[in-house]
């Protein structure tokens, strides 16, 4: 059996249903839509996102933390935050940063990029239940169990002082927007604005009969609103203190809030609703129900038109508030969710199990194919789709594009047997890597690692295209849609072919994708993915792939060639091409990725 099909069932999933029409892509019965934040066997506590709206981290009632690309909904990382359970996380101002707090009394921040700790901050008595990050991000505040605040320095995490006056659970804290003073809230019932300076509280605002569970601030920052056990919410002045304006609608109490665009505030429940508000009027907007259990916690897309909300319920259910609706609900308790976090859209079973020869035939005819002619394979993990190209007189035609139905890992090459990564790079296949008794129905092994991976030392072995819908470190086409690439794929070889090109890239490597994920830790080595898929792109020959000071390097393939290039460990001469670009000089030696 091999190694990818072993172990727990671990897939990444695409944000947005495939948009390729059905004339030109392969029929599925996996629909890859909507899938953002899937990661949690347990109830969700904390939600943020950061301030550029691309990432959102969450937390939970374990001791993980994850990082999540909002665009694609694919899992970037995880992060051990070692509390058994995560009450409170906040982005830092330019989003590099991520702080986390929970049940075991400690911060911690861990750097974005890399998903190492980088500050550990200890001092509270007891379990951290809101954490904020000032707006210059060089301090930090804490609320806790305690009854205190603390205040941080973030680049060393050392302690500069701490805030005393409530007499309970502090529960929130937020800092205004100069800096200089913070906000905070207990289940004393009060909120305490404080002088940082001093750090003492300036004003105490008073008005709820129960504890206070959440506090937000306004975008302009003269307001802020308060949720309570007392089922209201509470919006006041900042700078005198004095209370504005009371809702009331919830039939319980109120855990969660945020401030909307438009003058709006958004609340969260006991009583397992959503409410839009209006603050400026008091009026309620709207109700947004569907949740079995209490709202934990609620974030806001960036431009304030989608809200996400968590619940001990183990559902994800991303809101339209200007719509009404909701636009897609996730359960996290579905039996098809693995312990580990990640989600198998079935278990490894195929509803078909031959592709139809005949249809196949007859598809390739209509486009001025045949079977036996050369292919070329194109994985794209973010998009999860397959592309099957097949050679014709003028360069390589699209024949279909099939959706992947798993993945294992994240974005980002394979580095070590058992790291459960799917590869990423350039490989053939050849006779001698296939497998028609798989026991995922057939396998093509794509044949990792290859020169640019061992000139790295990496390791791993039966690294596969396969049937069916369980991957450990294989793409699992479904067995169909693997019969059917498996027809085409021996033909080809049978025909002569002496290897099959098979391109694997995280993404589609447009200018605009690569842009956004320039803060990725591997952006350099998928920068040096992107000659070849521009090359294919302009030409619709499979170009030539070299490993050059142990970095990939790309020539023009040749258009009367049968076969995939195979990969050479070589410098070549001339100076390598570059799409869109004049010829480059020689790559040197290059150590930058692990």
């Amino acid at each position: 059996m091999a190694p990818c099909l072993r172990g727990p069932l671990r897939i990444a999933l695409l944000l947005l249903g495939l948009a390729v029409p059905i004339s030109e892509r392969a029929s599925a019965a996996i629909d890859p839509t909507l899938a953002l934040f899937l990661g949690y066997s347990k109830a969700i506590n904390v939600v943020a996102i950061s301030p550029n709206g691309r990432q959102a981290v969450t937390g939970g009632q374990d001791n993980l933390v994850r990082l999540w690309d909002v665009p694609t909904g694919l899992l970037l990382r995880t992060l051990d935050a070692q509390a058994i359970r995560i009450y409170a996380l906040a982005f830092s101002p330019d989003g590099q940063f991520i702080l986390a707090a929970g049940s075991d009394a400690t911060l911690r921040l861990f750097a974005v990029r890399t998903g190492e700790l980088v500050t550990t901050m200890e001092g509270h008595a007891s379990d951290v239940l809101s954490v904020a990050i000032a707006p210059d991000g060089r301090r930090v505040l804490s609320a806790s169990k305690d009854k205190t605040l603390k205040l941080w320095d973030m680049e060393t995490g050392q302690l500069a002082q701490t805030l005393e006056g409530h007499s309970s659970d502090v529960t929130a804290v937020v800092f205004a927007p100069d800096g200089g003073r913070a906000l905070s809230a207990s289940a004393d019932k009060t909120l305490k604005l404080w002088n940082l300076e001093t750090g003492q509280p300036e004003s105490t605002f008073e008005g709820h009969g129960d504890a206070v569970t959440s506090l937000a601030v306004s975008p302009d920052g003269l307001q802020a609103v308060s949720a309570s056990k007392d089922k209201t919410l509470k919006l006041w002045d900042i700078g005198s203190g004095h209370l504005l304006r009371t809702f009331e609608g919830h039939s319980s109490e109120t855990t969660t809030l945020a401030f909307a665009n438009g003058g709006r505030i958004l609340s969260g429940g006991a009583d397992r609703t959503l409410k839009l508000w209006d603050a400026q009027t008091g009026a309620l907007v709207r109700t947004f129900e569907g949740h079995a259990d209490a709202v934990a916690s609620v974030a806001l897309s960036v431009d304030g038109s989608l809200a996400i909300s968590g619940s001990p319920d183990k559902m994800l259910k991303i809101w339209d508030l200007d719509g009404g609706h909701v636009r897609r609900t996730i359960d996290l308790q579905s039996e098809s969710f693995s312990p580990n976090g990640y989600r198998n859209f079935f278990k490894g079973v195929s509803a078909a199990k031959t592709a139809d020869p005949a249809d196949v035939d007859k598809r390739l005819r209509e486009k001025g194919m045949k079977r036996g002619d050369p292919v070329f394979l194109r994985i794209f993990k973010a998009d999860l789709e397959a592309e099957l190209w097949i050679k014709g007189v003028d360069g390589f035609a699209l024949f279909a594009t099939y959706p992947i139905c798993a993945w294992s890992g994240q974005l980002g090459p394979k580095l070590a047997e058992g790291d459960a990564q799917t590869p990423e790079g350039f490989y053939t296949i050849g006779k001698g890597q296939l497998n028609p008794n798989s026991r995922y129905h057939r396998a093509f092994n794509i044949g990792y690692p290859n020169l640019f991976d061992r000139a790295y030392s990496r390791t791993g072995s039966h690294l596969m295209v396969h049937g069916a819908c369980a991957s450990v470190g294989c793409y699992a086409m479904t067995d169909a849609f693997i019969d059917e690439l498996w027809l085409l794929v021996t033909a080809a070889l049978d025909a002569g072919q002496e290897r099959v090109g098979v391109h694997a890239f995280p993404f589609r490597m447009t200018d605009e994708r690569l842009a956004a994920f320039d803060w990725h830790p591997w952006a350099d080595f998928w920068r040096d993915l992107k000659p070849a898929y521009d090359l294919f792109e302009e030409s619709r020959i499979p170009p030539q792939v070299s490993v050059c000071n142990k970095r990939y390097v790309v020539q023009p393939g040749r258009a009367d060639s049968k076969s995939a290039p195979a990969l050479r460990l070589a410098c070549p001469k001339p100076p390598l091409a570059s799409s869109g670009l004049a010829p480059v000089a020689l790559p040197k030696p290059d150590h930058r990725f692990p």
